[in-house]
């Protein structure tokens, strides 16, 4: 997985990983409170397959906010100018949330996870 992000990240332009984010950084902190809580988690929540993997984890509804949390703080990581080249706070922050979304998925997959209706649980 390492190599296959690493050879991704080598392929992207410079440029693009230092100036990349900017239109981000115009849009006031209240707008991205919006969008990643009440216009982002409604939609999430009312995926059958994605509800499912979180049930699964026992935390469709308990920790929520700690979810939100750290999705805010990867975003502001991962926002920062120059923050997605190897081995940048971005890059590891975001490698650290796939890590993350690959136990999810191999212990959805242990716990009887039923692909049938749903689909793979691939984020």
């Amino acid at each position: 997985m390492l190599e296959d992000l690493e050879q991704a990240a080598a392929g992207v332009d410079d440029g693009l990983l230092a100036d990349g984010a900017e239109g981000f950084w115009t849009m006031a902190p209240a707008v991205h409170v919006i969008s990643l809580s009440v216009g982002s988690l409604i939609r999430v929540y009312e995926s059958p397959s994605i509800a499912a993997v979180l049930s699964g984890t026992g935390r469709l509804v308990d920790g929520a906010d700690a979810r939100l949390r750290e999705t805010a703080k990867w975003l502001r990581e991962a926002m920062l100018p120059g923050a997605l080249r190897i081995a940048a706070p971005g890059y590891l922050a975001t490698v650290g949330v796939r890590m993350l979304h690959a136990k999810v998925r191999h212990y959805a997959a242990k716990g009887g996870y039923d692909a049938a209706p749903y689909g793979v649980p691939i984020n």
